[in-house]
């Protein structure tokens, strides 16, 4: 089973004739932003954590936690008129294989995971504190799409999930070296998904760090 590695969304936005972590004019404090600003973010593999809690259909009584790694993906996010929309939301993760052992006798693989934003999603953007921090609580609705590859090597894609009312929260501040930070927080609790009468996940769980660019990955 993968260890939980997390994802740095690298985040270049633009807002009018401002631009954000832009290649040419590099990074602007905060202060000096006015009206909407967009931010085209970029998912980096290195800082992300997700979890879901599965078990058997049928046969086990209790739900064991399962981990995802993170592949990467990308987002857009506009701040304005004291509120952010989540205008995109695209996450990749890594082959995911169920062993023997919890699904005899050959066990399944997952591939080509992704999750990604249905429509749009809006909240105000409130401050906390004289800390500067900066958050929203949205409510979303998403889609989980990939494929199915057996022991015998066949692969094929499963029908789409879609989850509605799930709750996700964005946290923005400034980080030590005075780029934007982002973190975003998804939980989702109770029944998620019930795969091929075979297996029953729960209690969704989806954490990354956001740093505004520039971003060098080591």
């Amino acid at each position: 089973m993968k260890s939980l590695p997390m994802v740095v969304l690298v985040l270049v936005g633009c807002g009018g004739a401002q631009t954000v972590g832009g290649l040419d004019d590099g990074l602007l404090p905060p202060e000096s932003l006015t009206g909407a600003q967009t931010l085209d973010v970029r998912l980096v593999p290195f800082d992300i954590e997700a979890q879901v809690q599965v078990r058997r259909t049928l046969h086990d009584p209790q739900f064991v936690p399962l981990a995802l790694g993170g592949q990467g993906g990308a987002a857009r996010l506009t701040l304005d008129d004291g509120a952010l929309t989540l205008e995109s939301l695209t996450v990749r993760f890594d082959d995911l294989d169920v062993p023997a052992q919890m699904l005899p006798p050959d066990g399944v693989g997952f591939r080509e995971l992704r999750l990604t934003l249905e429509g749009r999603a809006r909240g105000p953007l409130q401050t906390l504190g004289d800390t500067g921090e900066r958050e929203a609580s949205l409510t979303v609705d998403l889609a989980l799409s990939g494929a199915l590859r057996t022991a015998q090597g066949t692969q094929s894609p499963f029908d789409t999930q879609h989850f509605a009312a799930v709750p996700l929260r964005l946290s923005l501040s400034t980080a030590a070296d005075g780029r934007e930070e982002v973190r975003l927080r998804l939980d989702r609790r109770g029944p998620t998904w019930q795969w091929a009468g075979l297996l029953d996940t729960q209690d969704v769980h989806l954490a990354a760090r956001a740093l505004q660019t520039p971003y060098v990955p080591r």
